[in-house]
């Protein structure tokens, strides 16, 4: 089940870490963390980390 870690990776990059950084804490390579970061933007239909994170506090997703 991959959801669970969209949505730690989402929360991390809230934090303000970069995609490297949440992969290092995540315990994934850098390359997985993009493509999980991929897909998550193609579910939500947005193009970029400030609109993720922006989306991430609007719902009130709670880390």
């Amino acid at each position: 089940m991959r959801f669970p870690r969209q949505a730690k990776i989402s929360c991390l990059l809230t934090e303000g870490l970069s995609i490297k950084e949440a992969a290092l804490k995540m315990g994934i390579s850098e390359g997985t963390a993009r493509q999980m970061v991929k897909e998550i933007f193609a579910r939500l239909e947005i193009n970029s980390q400030n609109k993720l994170i922006s989306f991430v506090k609007s719902v009130n997703f709670i880390c």
